[in-house]
């Protein structure tokens, strides 16, 4: 009876054990990341617009997604999920982006102060989305893929202003 004794206070150990490291790790996935930098936006920008632009054909891009995206960032189900989600939102914007841009241009040789302003305002909307979707991004995961992203968007960033590439 002792040596059962012991192995109940042994499995409320672990148990207990396990679920203050549960507790800790979701507090640790719960603190926001810093907001993403100027470099950082781009290179979630040219990710974000590179999988959500329609003009590319989507069999290659869900074709790439996977092992370019997803297994190279180590993403899980979870991350990867809500990765997914952030495409999927900048491709609802980009299309009706893309739509109200034809209709302000459509027919017309120059374009007025207010399409021009409107052309403006609609990249602004574009951009919004992005730094939104970026920050969503860094935020749904894991605090060391959120930093392996960050470092690789400064690589980026440092590779392309060594070359003058914009």
């Amino acid at each position: 009876m002792f040596k059962g004794l012991k192995e109940i206070h042994c499995v409320k150990t672990l148990l207990t054990t396990v679920c203050l490291s549960v507790i800790l790790v979701s507090f640790t996935w719960g603190q926001a990341q810093p907001a993403a930098t100027p470099e950082q936006l781009g290179y979630l920008r040219y990710v974000l617009t590179t999988l959500a632009n329609p003009m590319f054909d989507q069999r290659f891009i869900k074709a790439q997604e996977e092992p370019l995206i997803i297994a190279s960032w180590e993403l899980n189900v979870q991350e990867a999920a809500s990765f997914r989600a952030a495409v999927q939102s900048m491709s609802v914007v980009f299309q009706d982006v893309q739509q109200r841009r034809r209709a302000i241009v459509a027919g017309k040789t120059t374009l007025s102060p207010n399409d021009q302003a409107a052309i403006v305002a609609l990249n602004g909307q574009l951009e919004g989305t992005v730094t939104t979707l970026a920050n969503q991004i860094l935020n749904s995961v894991r605090p060391e893929i959120a930093a392996r992203l960050r470092r690789a968007s400064e690589i980026v960033a440092n590779a392309t202003n060594k070359t003058g590439v914009n």
